[in-house]
């Protein structure tokens, strides 16, 4: 509106506001476009022009004749508010959830929590992983990352409120992941990390090198899950460190990895060889929290393998402690490991296992399994993989050649038959 030297409202002859162009002038958006949704009810959006709200008005009636209508309002949804509702959803174990919730707290929410789902795009997404690997940001923690952006524009795109999930473009690939190296011992090596456990311990590695269980779920094996006369051992549960709410680390039960339940071969004299253990260390009833430490899920089981503690009292067996005071000894007497220097208050310190970590007595029997021709379908289950796709991946360079045992196998066959001479009488 004009206005005179007082500032006062000009008026025409008529008394009516005179109205004066200034640099906002024509840039309004005086054109309504109007359609209807699936569900009859009438949407509007304004344009500057009046070709465009004829163009997005027709676009919009056309989606919804297809089927494909998306409301434009649904998009402005924010990213934090589709977490909140993942993050809910999940049903997955205490450790699992306190992965999820410090990525969703360190990388994601703080990336993407005030966006609107319809106004993030692939290269946005493609360019943030990016950035994570090169802020030197590990493998699990960028998959696990982009995990959670992915399953919180899942559920837009469920609801209708995007059209595709762009977190889920081809075009984002993570850098994968360097394979570790895989310790493989020799028997004599083998025998000599037996050897460097006192009798108390000296199962641990004998029964991880003969069924091939993880360090976790050798330290939670139960008196009642060896199954003697059919030879299999139930691998129900393991030990594991998870968060309490005060943020405490608490030890419990849990379900082994991937929350998959297994039973394993248990040779006869890997079943002796454990009567004679309990014979010597009698199992130890053992209460912790199942899963969550703040939970009210307390669960029994007498233990196979315990610490005596302090005061006599048996105590779980915890990974690391077992790392440095047992494993560590006993890779030194292997010669797999320095031995230990003292720091400046006189403490022998052990340098760091690297491959040769107890995790390995698994390499060595999925190793010497495949040599002596078990099929890697039953290696694959007795070590709890998710399918046997990542036991050929992580051991094939150790199974025998494939040619060389075909050529046995056809000599082995012929030699069942006998054969006429072939030249002439």
């Amino acid at each position: 509106m004009a206005r005179d030297e007082k500032g006062q409202i000009r008026l025409n002859d008529k008394g009516k506001p005179v109205r004066e162009k200034n640099e906002r002038w024509g840039r309004g958006k005086r054109w309504l476009a109007c359609w209807l949704d699936p569900n009859g009810k009438e949407k509007s959006a304004a344009f500057a022009k009046k070709t465009e709200a004829e163009t997005y008005a027709g676009a919009m009636e056309a989606d919804a004749a297809r089927g494909v209508y998306i409301d434009p309002n649904a998009g402005k949804v924010l990213v934090g508010k589709l977490l909140d509702s993942l993050l809910q959803s999940k049903r997955v174990g205490k450790s699992s959830a306190d992965r999820y919730e410090t990525a969703d707290r360190l990388h994601v929410r703080p990336k993407w929590g005030d966006r609107q789902a319809r106004g993030i795009n692939a290269s946005d997404v493609r360019d943030w992983v990016t950035e994570m690997e090169a802020a030197g940001y590990g493998f699990s923690t960028v998959k696990q990352s982009l995990a959670l952006l992915r399953g919180a524009l899942d559920l837009a795109a469920e609801d209708q409120a995007i059209r595709i999930n762009p977190a889920r473009s081809t075009t984002i690939k993570l850098t994968p992941r360097k394979k570790e190296p895989i310790a493989l011992w020799s028997r004599e090596q083998a025998q000599m990390i037996i050897d460097g456990h006192s009798a108390r311990y000296r199962m641990i590695p004998t029964l991880g090198i003969s069924c091939g269980p993880r360090p976790n779920e050798v330290f939670a094996l139960a008196v009642e899950d060896i199954d003697d006369d059919a030879g299999l051992l139930r691998i129900d549960r393991q030990l594991k460190r998870v968060k309490t709410k005060d943020g405490n680390w608490s030890t419990v039960f849990g379900l082994p990895k991937y929350s998959k339940t297994r039973t394993t071969t248990l040779p006869k004299q890997m079943s002796m060889l454990l009567r004679e253990h309990m014979a010597a260390f009698p199992p130890v009833p053992i209460t912790l929290k199942w899963e969550d430490p703040d939970g009210d899920d307390d669960r029994t089981y007498n233990l196979i393998f315990t610490s005596p503690g302090r005061g006599g009292n048996a105590h779980f067996i915890g990974l690391a402690n077992y790392t440095t005071h047992i494993w560590s000894p006993a890779l030194v007497h292997a010669g797999l490991l320095p031995p230990p220097q003292r720091n400046k208050r006189g403490t022998l310190v052990y340098g760091a296992t690297g491959a040769n970590k107890p995790h390995a007595w698994r390499h060595y029997f999925a190793s010497d399994s495949l040599r002596r021709l078990v099929p890697i379908t039953s290696v694959s289950a007795d070590m709890g993989h998710a399918s046997s796709k990542i036991t050929f991946e992580v051991y094939s360079h150790v199974m025998p050649d494939a040619h060389d045992v075909s050529m046995q196998a056809g000599d082995a066959r012929l030699a069942d038959f006998t054969f006429s001479a072939l030249t002439e009488q």
